[in-house]
């Protein structure tokens, strides 16, 4: 009969709990590495991830400095530093001392860009670009299966639309850009939509801008829309 010893036991629970937290939290490290040296992409495009690479692609796109408010009641709200990492890093953080969460704070890129992020609900990103332009922008994650068979996903996301139109209104400047985050989704039905409302005249009149966030941290602008003057 083979003895095992207290050791190996704590070692083996101790190998098993790490790879069950980065399955359950999506965690990026060598293992996730492919041939070239890239993160893996993820498997699922989670609200917290379209937030931080759309702050991400502000600050490589002449942003001076940029908001993100998180919900901390968002799945995977906690990883959001993690999300930094995955899309290049180059952050230095700083935590907040007023909030209870480990994420919240200052994130000051090596760029010398500062992107502030606050545990509470909000308009999902703020930034005031190089330009002296200010922007804002509603953020929707990746719809889940269950999501997409109810038609949960395109309601989600038409509350998405409805709420940056609102909050925008409500800013006692009118944002110059308006911004519209949606995940590059695999549903097809999802992708459609996101296409039509990027033609519906009213949003393009209303100069809101689509930008699609694949499942790798890439931003594309799929709708340059129309600003009036």
């Amino acid at each position: 009969m083979r003895v095992v010893s207290p050791s190996w036991i704590r070692l083996r629970f101790a190998r098993t709990s790490m790879a069950l937290l980065k399955v359950r939290y999506n965690e990026v490290d060598d293992t996730t590495m492919n041939s070239v040296g890239m993160p893996t992409p993820i498997k699922r495009v989670v609200e917290p991830f379209v937030k931080a690479a759309f702050a991400n692609w502000l600050v490589q796109h002449g942003a001076r400095k940029v908001t993100v408010s998180i919900d901390g009641m968002e799945k995977c709200a906690e990883e959001f530093p993690k999300y930094l990492d995955y899309l290049g890093g180059g952050y230095e953080f700083i935590k907040s001392f007023k909030s209870k969460t480990n994420w919240a704070g200052i994130y000051t890129h090596r760029s010398g860009v500062v992107v502030r992020v606050r545990s509470m609900p909000g308009l999902d990103v703020q930034a005031t670009l190089k330009s002296h332009e200010t922007l804002v922008a509603e953020c929707k994650g990746e719809p889940t299966d269950g999501g997409i068979k109810t038609g949960r996903d395109l309601t989600n996301l038409y509350c998405c639309l409805g709420q940056l139109m609102v909050f925008a209104g409500q800013e006692e400047t009118l944002p110059d850009r308006r911004f519209l985050v949606v995940p590059k989704s695999a549903s097809e039905q999802f992708c459609e939509t996101i296409c039509r409302l990027g033609t519906n005249p009213l949003i393009v009149a209303a100069g809101i801008e689509i930008a699609e966030v694949d499942r790798s941290g890439q931003v594309a602008v799929q709708t340059q829309a129309r600003r009036e003057g």
